[in-house]
């Protein structure tokens, strides 16, 4: 008799209508979609921890550099052909990264030994490939262009690290856009200047990583989204400017 009843209620029951149906497919979607964006933002936030630890590293290793070296910073040396812009031998790092990944342009720079990660050198959201070959750049990091810089833009440049320990406020490395970034250092004029000549990056929702002269590493949150269009570009609109002077105010009193 049990077993006829149990029969009997199970196919008595009703199956889902359609509607019950995309009520219950429209909740999984839901909360995949929330799923999806909860991960997305964790590997965000672990990226953008990770780049200011490289950040870290590298601002560590430009003070190693200074201490042995009778408070000298590392230098960057420009040189151009008249079409690309590298940094010559001795400099922090060498090379120019738009068009070449090589290993060995990190590892002959002069503050190698005080980083020597050269993963350390690039940003983990920095997926950017040269031109002649599917592979990704090995750097993503340039080094403020009034400290140190050997070329012709800086005809003045601060060369002690002394001189700007005074000015927590100074940047030191900065994570470029990869469309400007092409040797090893950042130029940027002071102001009342309107334009960038280097860009740098937004990938980090719209931010970029910065490490200063007093070791600390911040994450600049810009007003408006930095897009290259051509090296030296000028300020997009009063947002874009605005970002502009933010950083030209973390530029070192050159003597």
């Amino acid at each position: 008799m049990n077993k006829r009843r149990n029969r009997r209620g199970f196919h008595g029951a009703q199956a889902f209508t359609l509607i019950e149906l995309f009520v219950v497919v429209a909740i999984i979607m839901i909360l995949a979609s929330l799923l999806l964006s909860a991960l997305v933002n964790s590997k965000e936030e672990a990226n953008k921890i990770s780049c200011m630890n490289n950040l870290k590293q590298l601002g560590a290793a430009h003070v190693m550099y200074s201490d042995d070296n009778r408070t000298y910073m590392p230098l960057c040396i420009d040189s151009f052909d008249g079409l690309t812009e590298a940094s010559a031998t001795n400099s922090w790092v060498l090379g120019e990264v738009r068009y070449f990944s090589r290993t060995n342009d990190i590892r002959n720079g002069t503050l190698f030994p005080y980083a020597r990660n050269t993963g350390i050198y690039k940003c983990p959201n920095d997926s950017s490939k040269i031109p002649s070959a599917p592979i990704g750049r090995n750097r993503s990091y340039t080094l403020d262009q009034y400290l140190s810089f050997v070329g012709a833009a800086v005809p003045n440049p601060l060369r002690r690290y002394t001189q700007i320990l005074t000015n927590s406020a100074v940047f030191v490395f900065i994570d470029e856009d990869s469309g400007s970034i092409e040797d090893g250092n950042f130029g940027l004029d002071y102001a009342p200047a309107g334009s960038w000549v280097d860009l740098p990056t937004s990938r980090h929702s719209q931010g970029a990583t910065l490490s200063f002269a007093d070791g600390h590493v911040e994450k600049f949150k810009w007003r408006w989204p930095k897009v290259f269009v051509t090296m030296s570009q000028p300020a997009a609109n009063d947002q874009d400017l605005l970002d502009l002077q933010r950083l030209q105010r973390a530029l070192p009193n050159l003597p």
